[in-house]
């Protein structure tokens, strides 16, 4: 498993562990063998091997032995890993009896949904609230951790910011999470649903069949609500009362020490098998009702029990063409250019789009009117100071478009300038242009030395 926080300074390069050789001297760190017992494992080597793999945190050596560089719960450890989990549960049991009740009201006729929104919406939502209950003053980490067995329900959530600010929630399980990437690549079409608009595509329709979003005659079965709704804001109270009630359920320095285990760790992982438990117990009683996709695969159409999908505002004009823009792997084409164009001419003030309509020319090799673009972006951006951010990286782009001209000179004039003033804090990601994280004026430094060339 793996729990993506704040601090991610003590996460194992488990990379690694993609080499043979490596991998078996991690199995046997993991057991604690002896170091001696190593040698026909890692050869003459071994010595380098075992540094490597201690330097990456994914072992500990000492006093002749070596172990794992990160929580590992197997036998007898894992079992008192458990039964820890399922004694804060059963503390917990009234109160969440109660929340699944609420929650499966809040769901109105889709009860079906319950599982999903009670994972997704509650529990899943529920981490900075606890965190800052248990540990105010520390920062939550990135931890990774092994636990043999698995627990019957260690689900997760995958979440997708929306077109219009929305928010897309994908529950999966280790046995079905075929869903998460085509969906998350739907997300627009999704969006049309949540507001009642129809989808064209011939393909969308089929995929959003497939997982039962639309039903045998094409209707919507998408479960989608306001952001900052009635129901939005129940969820978010039950979410912050899970937190409150979850992190007060175990004496974190206490169990801590009994598993020598970091208690900020430990609480990450304690959290999840808390909340496996409960919906185990849930399920069992008949309270729950668990959907089967995720325990044996099938049927795929029911994946519509664990989507919903939270809107923001209403759709623009340019969420279709940035929705083809990013179809498109972040890059432009004449069909996404045209789009964008459309959009603009709806709301000509739109400095976001028309950042993207100048990516998008320059991805088609119309150079010289990119550069037009970016220079309409960085005067307004100089004035909005939301957007400041895009004027030194208009700049820089108006350079790259002069160095596809072939005219070296007009490009170096403008990288001087951004090495000399451009911001020097603040980072830019464009990987689809394999650019950054980098700031504005380091990288006109780098422009400095050779001519821009993307990569793809």
């Amino acid at each position: 498993m793996y729990f993506s926080g704040g601090d991610a300074s003590r996460v194992p390069r488990l990379r690694l562990l993609q080499d043979s050789v490596n991998l078996r001297l991690a199995r046997a760190c993991v057991v604690g063998e002896d170091l001696s017992a190593l040698l026909p494992l890692g050869g003459s080597n071994l010595p380098a091997r075992l540094d490597t793999l201690a330097a990456g945190r994914v072992i500990r050596v000492g006093g002749g032995r070596c172990g794992p560089g990160f929580p590992v719960f197997l036998g007898a450890r894992r079992r008192a890993l458990s039964r820890e989990a399922d004694a804060a549960a059963a503390r917990l049991a009234p109160f969440v009896d109660s929340l699944a009740a609420r929650v499966d009201s809040l769901a109105g006729d889709r009860h079906d949904l319950a599982f999903h929104l009670l994972w997704s919406r509650v529990v899943d939502e529920a981490w900075d609230a606890a965190w800052r209950r248990a540990f105010p003053r520390d920062t939550m980490p990135a931890v990774t951790w092994l636990a043999l067995p698995e627990r019957r329900f260690a689900v997760g959530t995958n979440y997708e910011q929306t077109v219009g600010d929305g928010d897309l929630a994908l529950t999966w399980a280790p046995r079905f999470s075929e869903h998460l990437g085509p969906l998350a690549d739907r997300a627009y079409e999704l969006t049309l649903l949540a507001w009642q608009r129809p989808v064209t595509d011939d393909s969308a329709r089929a995929l959003l069949a497939r997982y039962g979003i639309l039903d045998s005659l094409g209707g919507s079965r998408l479960f989608a609500y306001p952001r900052g709704g009635t129901l939005d804001s129940a969820l978010d109270a039950l979410s912050r009362e899970y937190g409150d009630r979850a992190a007060a359920a175990v004496d974190w320095a206490e169990a801590g020490r009994r598993f020598d285990t970091d208690p900020r760790d430990l609480f990450v992982i304690l959290l999840h098998e808390i909340a496996y438990g409960e919906f185990e117990r849930l399920a069992d009683a008949g309270r729950l009702r668990e959907p089967a996709l995720l325990a044996t695969g099938s049927p795929r159409a029911d994946a519509v029990r664990l989507v919903s999908l939270v809107t923001g505002r209403p759709l623009r004009p340019a969420d279709e063409a940035m929705a083809a823009y990013a179809r498109n792997d972040w890059h432009g084409s004449p069909e996404v250019v045209r789009r964008l164009r459309l959009a603009l001419a709806a709301e000509p003030g739109d400095v976001e789009t028309r950042w993207t309509l100048g990516l998008g020319l320059y991805d088609v090799g119309r150079y010289a009117e990119a550069a037009a673009e970016f220079r309409r972006v960085e005067a307004e951006a100089r004035r909005d100071p939301t957007v400041r951010l895009r004027a030194d990286w208009s700049r820089l782009w108006i350079g790259h478009c002069y160095d596809a001209l072939g005219q070296r000179a007009r490009a170096l004039a403008i990288y001087r300038e951004v090495a000399r003033t451009g911001d020097a804090s603040t980072t830019m990601m464009m990987s689809q242009y394999g650019i950054g994280p980098i700031t504005a004026r380091a990288w006109a430094q780098l422009r400095l030395k050779a001519p821009f060339r993307p990569t793809r």
